[in-house]
């Protein structure tokens, strides 16, 4: 069975996309192309049963130009199942609905009409209607998938009146075997690890990293992730002003094993995002990685938040926008390694347990089986 996976938004080397899903489904067998975004990074054509074709990044508003690239590329494909990942390609699953009999699944990542309401380029005073008018159109298309896949819980009910097949495959971490972690390093290292923008506690984590400078103690603070150019503009302005070029360190967007040679030196995994609704709701998968590394939390007090650090006792909720709190709390971590050590394997046994992907990949499989007649 030939299957195509697409994204006009999500680079070809996206964890969910390609490392998690793409790879789970040609190693169950599934002859898996997947067409997203090119970036820095080459495909090395090194999995059994998985090609990657890149489109080009370009500018939100030529993005309807991958969208008709993309159905063109889809209809060539001929594929048993087309699987797509984003809201806006639900028109162009719309029309392969009507000229293919292929199967047609469509990745839900977030809840999009809310995500509208706190989108920095679009007006203020036309978000809410957008909002409304995009949640309208989005189950109108939806109806003609086969299937709806929610990355997350908490948006589900939003489309109970959508007669579809719904499957939950949550995006929880790679499974790993070993909780071990080099966290011998004489300097802590804080990391963070995902995209960066002020609503997801750039200036905070900034503020955070001068206020360690200035109780005088050693750190290194990594901010894994692409920014906007001017935010990535005003953080160098800041490392500068304050004098933090050797504590704050930028690598960029990497591939993930990348990622992971910083993770198993962390110290500290930081996830403090501002309270609005998108993140409110929304359980960052970063919070799993940081647990499946042994890595102490320190976070946001969302309440789904709060919990998972709670009752798991792996780290330390914080009031995200309270740089004294958050500050405080990484101290206590970093200065008390029997809390730091138990914070780590209480995190990692509850991802052993519940939350990784190895549970999510045997429901994918399934929900493909099923759709295919298989099962």
């Amino acid at each position: 069975m030939n299957i195509f996976i697409f994204s006009s938004v999500h680079p070809w080397n996206d964890t969910r996309v390609f490392y998690k899903e793409a790879v789970s489904l040609a190693n169950a067998g599934y002859k898996v192309k997947l067409c997203a975004i090119q970036n820095d990074i080459e495909y090395e054509n090194n999995i059994e049963n998985l090609s990657v074709e890149c489109l080009p990044r370009v500018k939100r508003w030529a993005r309807p130009l991958l969208w008709c690239r993309l159905f063109m590329k889809a209809q060539r494909e001929r594929a048993d199942v087309y699987h797509f990942h984003d809201p806006e390609l639900l028109i162009v699953a719309y029309i392969l609905s009507i000229f293919t009999k292929s199967k047609i699944i469509y990745d839900m990542h977030e809840d999009f009409p809310a995500a509208i309401k706190s989108k920095n380029w679009i007006p203020k005073f036309v978000r809410g209607k957008l909002s409304t008018i995009v949640g309208y159109l989005e189950k109108f298309f939806m109806k003609r998938c086969d299937a709806v896949i929610y990355a997350e819980k908490y948006y589900k009910d939003n489309y109970k009146n959508v007669d579809i097949l719904k499957e939950d495959i949550l995006n929880y971490p790679l499974q790993r075997t070993s909780s071990v972690s080099e966290t011998s390093n004489k300097i802590p290292y804080i990391v963070y690890a995902g995209a960066i923008s002020k609503t997801r506690g750039l200036d905070e984590m900034l503020q955070v990293a001068s206020n360690l400078k200035e109780r005088k103690l050693e750190f290194k603070m990594i901010l894994i992730g692409g920014f906007s150019e001017k935010d990535k503009e005003e953080t160098c302005d800041f490392i500068q002003a304050n004098n933090l070029n050797k504590n704050v360190i930028l690598p960029g967007r990497l591939p993930l094993h990348e990622v992971f040679t910083y993770y198993v030196k962390a110290n500290v995994g930081i996830a403090i995002l501002h309270p609005e609704k998108n993140y409110l709701q929304s359980l960052a998968t970063k919070l799993f990685e940081y647990m499946s590394f042994s890595i102490p939390i320190v976070a946001s007090n969302f309440p789904d938040w709060k919990a998972l650090i709670e009752n798991n006792r792996c780290g330390i909720a914080v009031n995200p926008l309270d740089v004294k709190m958050v500050v405080d709390a990484i101290q206590k971590i970093v200065t008390n390694k029997e809390l730091s050590l138990q914070f780590g394997e209480n995190g990692f046994r509850a991802y052993q347990e519940q939350y990784n992907w190895a549970i999510e990949e045997k429901k994918l499989v399934k929900l493909y089986e099923t759709i295919l007649g298989e099962s």
